[in-house]
């Protein structure tokens, strides 16, 4: 099995985010799709189903997450929802995607009319399922969102931020890991009062 730290040597991704707001309540779909390069040491979830032996690997990932939550105020939030994580090797054809409910929890802090800074802590609880939708395993998942948001209208705006999910995966085939998934982004977000 591969032990140690495995680290992209490469990663790229894009993302979109969509709310809907009404008075404190509010609702949010977000979509974000990435890809990973790594060389050397290669991430695998089961030694017999994954094991490349070529030098290189890309494995790409996919998120969607739909939550609801509501604002009790302009300095603190509280949302639940459901996380969709799925992960395919591009070399192998294999797909893994991790599934679950989770809660979360946000800190405003205004300092203007137009800046915010805000940040998010997140607990996710899932399942692990193979391309056939078969469980192989559960995982559990804490996620920090650090960043600010520049208010462009009132229900727009630009974030800039960094966010880090840590997942601790246990498989069926007895092989653990941890993982970070780690990025600086920039996102526009869009809300739709009704």
């Amino acid at each position: 099995s591969i032990t140690g730290d495995i680290e992209s040597t490469n990663g790229k991704g894009m993302g979109l985010s969509v709310g809907l707001r009404r008075d404190r309540w509010f609702s949010v779909l977000a979509l974000q799709t990435g890809s990973y390069d790594f060389d050397d040491k290669q991430p695998i979830y089961d030694d017999e189903v994954i094991r490349d032996d070529e030098s290189s690997l890309t494995v790409d990932s996919g998120f969607f997450s739909i939550g609801v939550g509501y604002q009790f105020n302009p300095y603190f939030a509280l949302q639940g929802g459901f996380k969709s994580h799925g992960q395919t090797w591009e070399n192998s054809n294999r797909e893994i995607t991790y599934v679950g409910l989770g809660i979360g929890a946000t800190g405003f802090y205004p300092l203007s009319k137009t800046w915010t800074l805000y940040g998010t802590l997140g607990l996710n609880s899932m399942t692990i399922e193979d391309d056939s939708g078969n469980n192989i395993g559960d995982a559990g998942s804490s996620s920090l969102e650090l960043g600010a948001a520049y208010r462009l209208t009132p229900v727009s705006s630009l974030s800039f931020g960094f966010k880090n999910e840590a997942v601790v995966a246990e498989f069926d085939s007895g092989n653990e890991q941890e993982h970070n998934l780690a990025n600086l982004f920039i996102g526009y977000n869009h809300g739709i009062r009704f």
